[in-house]
């Protein structure tokens, strides 16, 4: 069972949301598998706004930020077999962060693997 909560902000990559095309990415876990296969898990920084309307008072102001956790179950040649993906938008500042959306979701990409349910909830902020 894999649980995905916006506080750790857990998403999975497409077919057409490759690493290459995103500017700031990075894998920071590669799990092998005895067969071969491997589990990525991949943070992107989609969006990063100043929500402040008073650009000099940046320490204090609150901020936006999206970013997204994908886990890529790949086969051996490196071909994704399924992901998880989960997006989730933050406010923070102040000393304090919250989660304000998050977008979860999952496909498989390979005739063996099936997605029977998916949920997602983003906690208690």
């Amino acid at each position: 069972m894999l649980a995905l909560m916006c506080s750790t902000t857990t998403v999975f990559a497409e077919d057409n949301m490759k690493p290459e095309t995103f500017m700031d990415y990075k894998v920071v876990n590669v799990e092998y598998l005895p067969d071969g296969s491997y589990v990525e898990t991949v943070i992107f920084n989609d969006e990063l706004a100043d929500s402040s309307l008073t650009p000099g008072i940046t320490p204090l102001a609150k901020k936006t930020a999206t970013k997204s956790k994908v886990y890529n179950c790949k086969n051996a040649a490196g071909n994704v077999m399924w992901y998880v993906k989960v997006t989730g938008t933050f406010t923070y500042g102040d000393g304090s962060v919250k989660c304000t959306a998050y977008t979860p979701s999952a496909a498989s990409k390979d005739k063996s693997w099936k997605i029977s349910k998916g949920t997602g909830d983003k906690g208690s902020n």
